[in-house]
C-alpha cells in the first residue's frame, strides 16, 4: 500500500513540529506520485526521503491532496512548503537501543513485518507471537512517535496509516527490548530519521 509514503512523510512532519512548533500536514499523495516506486502497490522510506530531498521539500496536504491512488506527478505545478525540507536522513542503527536514542528525538519512519495477527490487532502490547525470528523480512511501514513502559514490559508506540478504526485510536503498543535479533516482527531493522 502508500504505508510507505505515510511512515516518510509523517517523520518529516513530526520533526518540522519539534523544530518549529507547526505541526502542518504534508503531501503523502505527492510522494506517492512522484517518487519512483510502485506507488499504492509498494515503496521504499528511503527513496521517498532521496526525492523530497532532491525536490527540496513537497506540498502541504491541502495544496496537494491524497487520493489513494497514484496518478501523474504535479509537483513542477504546486509550490512546495518551505518548512517541509530535509538536508539528509539516516539509517538507524539496528537494535533495541538505537532505535530509542532516535526515536528520544523525534518520531522515525520504520518497515516491519505486518504478519495476519497484526493487522487484527486491537489493544495491548503486541510481541508478534507470529513474525519470522531474526528475519529483516518487511511488508508494512509506519512511525514509531514514542516508548514507554507498563507492568515492567517495555513497548514502542506506532501511529499506523490504517485510520482511527484500526487499533487503539491508529496507534499500536509493540514490545520492545526483547531478545530478538531485530526486535518484535524486524521493528529495528528498517528505520529512518529525516534531518532538517
Amino acid at each position: 500500500g502508500s504505508c510507505w509514503a505515510f511512515a516518510a512523510v509523517g517523520a518529516i512532519e513530526g520533526l518540522n513540529a519539534i523544530q518549529t512548533g507547526k505541526l502542518i500536514d504534508f503531501s503523502e499523495q505527492e510522494v506517492l506520485d512522484c517518487t519512483v516506486s510502485e506507488g499504492c502497490i509498494s515503496g521504499w522510506v528511503n527513496k521517498a526521503f532521496d526525492w523530497i530531498i532532491s525536490n527540496q521539500g513537497i506540498a502541504s496536504a491541502n495544496d496537494y491532496s491524497y487520493t489513494s491512488s497514484k496518478g501523474d506527478c504535479k509537483a513542477s505545478q504546486i509550490q512546495n512548503n518551505a518548512d517541509s525540507t530535509i538536508s539528509a536522513y539516516y539509517h538507524v542503527e539496528e537494535s533495541d537501543n538505537g532505535l530509542l536514542c532516535a526515536v528520544a528525538k523525534q518520531p522515525i519512519s520504520v518497515c516491519l513485518y505486518a504478519p495476519d495477527d497484526f493487522h487484527q490487532y486491537s489493544h495491548g502490547i503486541f510481541d508478534g507471537p507470529n513474525c519470522p525470528v531474526d528475519s529483516k523480512d518487511t511488508n508494512h511501514c509506519l512511525l514509531i512517535v514514542g516508548y514507554d513502559s507498563v507492568d515492567g514490559i517495555d513497548y514502542w508506540i506506532l501511529k499506523n496509516s490504517w485510520g482511527t478504526s484500526w487499533g487503539m485510536n491508529g496507534y499500536m503498543w509493540m514490545r520492545r527490548n526483547t531478545d530478538k535479533m531485530y526486535g518484535v516482527c524486524a521493528v529495528n531493522s528498517w528505520a529512518y530519521n529525516p534531518v532538517k
